[in-house]
């Protein structure tokens, strides 16, 4: 699903050493995102009628 959406997956050294480099760094609070993709791709999409492939193609509805 995600390779179908566009997403990536992070290289597990490139994962770890941002996560090092986050927590190593002693200004402010701890925030990290690590991503690989265009950032659209994890966002909601822009038609509803599409979020049907999100869930595996199932109405939300119920009879």
């Amino acid at each position: 699903e995600y390779a179908r959406r566009g997403i990536g997956l992070v290289d597990p050294d490139d994962g770890v050493m941002a996560i090092l480099h986050e927590i190593a760094d002693g200004n402010g609070p701890t925030q990290l995102v690590v991503m690989r993709g265009e950032p659209e791709a994890f966002g909601p999409p822009l038609d509803p009628s599409q979020a049907a492939d999100l869930i595996g193609g199932h109405s939300t509805a119920t009879d």
